[in-house]
Formats: C-alpha cells, structure tokens, sequence
C-alpha cells in the first residue's frame, strides 16, 4: 500500500459529491478537521513515533528542556519503557503511563511516567534513588504525534497521510467537515443512548469508516483490531482513557 492521493484530489472529489466548489482558504479549513478527527480518533501507525531516549538523574522526577528533548510535534505519551544498562543484554521493562502524577519524596525506580503540558515535561513515579549513575538508567517509548497542517499553498503537494485504501475514509470525514461548516442536516449529530455515544447522517457513516479502517489496520499488523487511544476532540460524551492517578 502506499500514499499517492493529494488532499486537493481529495478536495476536487468532494466539490462533485456536494456540488459545490470550495476556495483555497476554506478548503484547507475542511481538509484539517477531517484530517484531525481521524486522527485522533485511533492510534494509527502513521501517527505514532519513537521517542527520543533520556538518562535517569539520581533524585529527579522531572525531565524536560534543555537536558531533556521533547519532540515539536508531541501530542501525548503512549507507552514508555525503564532500561537498565547495567546488565549484559541490557534489561528493557515496561511502565505505566499516566496523567496527573504529583512530585515526592519516595524513592525507587520509577514505575509510572507522565507528561505534565503546562511545564512541558515528563515526570517519574516514584523519585529516582540516590547513587544511581547517570548512564545506568534509560527511558524510551512512543508517543502520538500531532498531525501536520494543511495550509493552502501546500493542497497540491500534500499528501493524504493514510493508504490509498482509505481513500474512502478521508473522503467521508471531508464531506462531513463540510456539512457541519455550512450547517446542513445532512452532516448527522451524536446522541447519547444507554450510556453510549451513537451518531447519524454522515457523521455516522464517517465514524462507520474509521472504525472499519481501525479493525483492518490491526488485522494487517498481527492484532485482533486496534483500540482507541483518544477521544475525538469536539465530542462531550467520551472520557480520556487514560485516568488521572493522584501518587503521593
């Protein structure tokens, strides 16, 4: 599989489906949050990246800029790993991945790890010991990325970042994109039935999509279907997966 459709073929497809044509500027507004609400929905594998290693420093919990790099186009932490350089092979175990986890006094090595955005940093869990050396201990692990803006001088070259595959899908999310931007009906709404969130119009054909790319996606890697990751941002009836735990 490979990516060749740019988002102005895209574009050009959807301005005959809703027969009307769409200026650059606007065009460009509705590749976006197609683009995003994909995106964000699913952990795809075109999101997602390596992140850049750090040394643990004995008693710190927190790692960030200058010593420390966090990527420009860091949306979240996915999975992170404690490796001890010490042993011959080196020794790689996984930690968990949390939000909300407060500063301490206790001491060990860390078992949780978070990224606190207003400092722009990651924090351990617990505090690093004393006397650990400062090559002993590494962290590395994967991150989402944030996907890249589409702006109107780049429609001709940009590339829809999923497989020619889910042409479809990207298709489904622009003429959605433009329904809710001029206020048609035809876009669909989200309600809430038995507790769980359930969508119409092309709002639910869009979301039937995604959810068929996010099972074929996982079938082609060797998994049974990928899970979500992040609630799409404009819906109100999704809690983060990933909970806050108070560590004193």
């Amino acid at each position: 599989m490979a990516q060749t459709y740019t988002v102005a073929e895209a574009l050009s497809l959807i301005s005959r489906q809703i027969g009307k044509s769409v200026e650059n500027d606007y065009a460009a507004y509705l590749a976006n949050v197609a683009q995003n609400v994909i995106w964000n929905k699913y952990d795809w594998r075109e999101s997602l990246a390596e992140l850049p290693p750090f040394y643990l420093i004995a008693n710190e919990q927190e790692y960030g800029p200058p010593a420390v790099v966090i990527p420009s186009d860091f949306q979240g932490l996915r999975e992170a790993y404690l490796i001890n350089l010490n042993g011959i092979p080196a020794k790689r175990e996984p930690i968990k991945v949390l939000r909300d986890i407060r500063l301490t006094h206790a001491e060990a090595l860390p078992g949780f790890i978070g990224y606190e955005p207003a400092r722009k940093l990651f924090r351990v869990f617990p505090r690093v010991p004393s006397g650990v050396g400062s090559t002993a201990f590494l962290i590395d692990g994967t991150y989402k990325t944030k996907p890249t803006k589409i702006t109107p001088d780049k429609l001709q070259t940009t590339l829809i970042p999923w497989d020619d595959d889910y042409l479809q899908v990207f298709l489904a999310a622009l003429k959605w994109a433009a329904y809710d931007a001029a206020s048609d009906p035809r876009a669909g709404k989200v309600t809430l039935q038995n507790g769980m969130a359930a969508y119409d119009g092309q709002l639910g054909v869009m979301h039937d999509l995604i959810d068929q790319m996010a099972q074929n996606e996982g079938l082609n890697l060797g998994d049974p279907a990928i899970a979500p990751a992040e609630p799409l941002v404009y819906s109100p009836n999704y809690g983060s997966l990933f909970p806050g735990m108070g560590l004193l």
